[in-house]
């Protein structure tokens, strides 16, 4: 899609909507952008720079890193594989003891403690 399509439709949305304020949406739009993995580096950096200051956030359960901007009730979120800009540390370990699906019983697991240093992504954001 070509970029200044898309722009000049959201101009002509957001000209619409003054016209029509009766119609205007009761809260905002979440627009999502998703970087492949072998272009994140370089993309995340860049676009941490250019968002001068965002919100970073992570999802354990997809593994997705993403930095997110709000324009007054809009927010951009700008997602990636997280092991793509970040690094895993294992830092520990601990036992647990987690119940078994299906059979209905218990079992005792050494489970990693983990951090993730994203420092280089965050680093352009301010440099």
């Amino acid at each position: 899609m070509n970029t200044s399509h898309y722009t000049d439709g959201l101009r002509e949305l957001a000209d619409w909507l003054d016209a029509h304020p009766e119609w205007t949406p009761v809260s905002g739009q979440l627009v999502c952008m998703y970087v492949l993995p072998e272009t994140a580096p370089e993309a995340m950096a860049r676009a941490a720079r250019d968002m001068g200051s965002a919100e970073k956030s992570y999802n354990d359960s997809t593994g997705l890193f993403g930095l997110e901007k709000s324009f007054g009730p809009h927010r951009l979120h700008i997602l990636t594989e997280r092991e793509a800009v970040c690094t895993r540390v294992v830092t520990g370990s601990h036992v647990e003891t987690k119940s078994v699906p299906v059979t209905f019983t218990m079992e005792t697991v050494e489970v990693e403690d983990v951090e993730w240093i994203c420092e280089p992504i965050l680093r352009a954001a301010v440099g």
